[in-house]
């Protein structure tokens, strides 16, 4: 059961966190309603932990696998039309990522 663990252990730490972070400009309507809109998606799709949403002075960033920060992309570009600069980036888990710098307005 060990061996077993541990085997799951390493395909964990095989999974690179990934960081989507979304400038104001990126997003359809204000952080601060964008935010909790994109959480409480986010807790229908995916298992309890797997994404953290939070609100920046800038905009928003999402916490998650590449499969979470690619959806949290695809719903901001099929809200706006336009893909986010900044989206997906990979990250080392210290908040890193890149600002995403779109030319969007709200709506």
């Amino acid at each position: 059961e060990i061996k077993k663990l541990q085997e799951k252990l390493s395909v964990l730490k095989e999974k690179k966190n990934s960081v989507a972070v979304f400038s104001a400009a990126d997003l359809p309507v204000y952080p601060d309603d964008f935010a909790p809109f994109l959480s409480k998606l986010a807790e229908k799709k995916f298992a309890i932990g797997r994404v953290t949403i939070s609100k920046t002075e800038a905009g928003i960033q999402v916490y998650g696998d590449k499969e979470v920060c690619d959806w949290a992309t695809g719903v901001v570009k099929s809200l706006t039309g336009v893909t986010p600069q900044g989206a997906g980036r990979p990250s080392d888990d210290t908040g890193s990522g890149g600002e995403g710098s779109g030319g969007n307005k709200r709506r």
